[in-house]
């Protein structure tokens, strides 16, 4: 005869379901959201002119949240499109500090970290060590290697065994791209967010399905990303950085 679950089994049982279905939930670029609304609101405490009753000016240096966050949306609406054998999980927390993955991926090919990067109008030059935008170094092919790593140490310490994750830079809005690197094309895949879809799914598949269904499960587990479980909680954020997007744009495009 099994015991009927005792109250602080039933407790934690239904914390964990709600930490899932928050997690689930997440919606894509939430952390740069977040930093975006953090900036402007100190923005408008100091020159409270920066909002109006007839409309909002998007501080400067919030700017680059602003549109980072609308190319994690972007590209999240893409995941979207995936179908049903595909787990997308979004701004998934890592550790105990403010870092996320932007949108963790998995699938029939595998597991995906995915980093999102909106240049509009850019010229992207990769080469072995850097990824250059108008000329200009950045840090974006360390950024998605770091993404990359953190999402399998974690999922191999949550599964028992070596998960392997595969890096990926998804660019929004960029002029061109040249990939001049000499060595590996892979760490990261570097791909414009126009051909990340068909990238994704003409991939060949990997995983069994018992592989596949064990690692959503571990991917959907808060415990397995952020010690704190009520960390996935982002609705009120976005609903906030909605009424910003609409406010700015009655201006016309930032």
């Amino acid at each position: 005869m099994v015991s009927a679950p005792s109250k602080d089994e039933s407790v934690e049982r239904l914390a964990n379901l709600h930490g899932v279905l928050a997690l689930r939930s997440r919606a894509p670029g939430y952390a740069v959201a977040q930093k975006c609304l953090e900036i402007q609101a100190e923005a408008e405490r100091r020159e409270p002119a920066l909002r109006t009753e007839d409309r909002t000016m998007l501080a400067p240096d919030a700017r680059s949240w602003f549109i980072g966050a609308q190319g994690e949306r972007h590209v999240g609406k893409i995941l979207a499109r995936l179908g049903s054998e595909w787990l997308v999980l979004h701004a998934v927390p890592i550790g105990a500090g403010t870092k996320d993955v932007d949108h963790l991926v998995v699938g029939p090919p595998g597991v995906f970290a995915i980093n999102t990067k909106h240049h509009r109008d850019a010229r992207v030059w990769v080469g072995d060590h850097v990824l250059r935008l108008n000329n200009s170094n950045t840090q974006h092919l360390r950024a998605a290697r770091s993404d990359a790593r953190d999402a399998s140490r974690r999922l191999t310490a949550a599964a028992g065994y070596q998960v392997s994750v595969t890096s990926v830079l998804a660019l929004v809005g960029e002029q061109s791209i040249v990939d001049g690197r000499r060595g590996p094309r892979h760490d990261p895949i570097v791909v414009s967010s126009n051909g990340l879809l068909a990238w994704l799914t003409h991939m060949q598949r990997r995983l069994s399905d018992a592989e596949l269904a064990h690692l959503r499960l571990v991917s959907e587990e808060p415990i397995t990303w952020h010690i704190d479980r009520s960390a996935a909680n982002t609705l009120r954020v976005m609903q906030r950085f909605d009424r910003l997007e609409a406010e700015v744009y009655k201006r016309g495009p930032v």
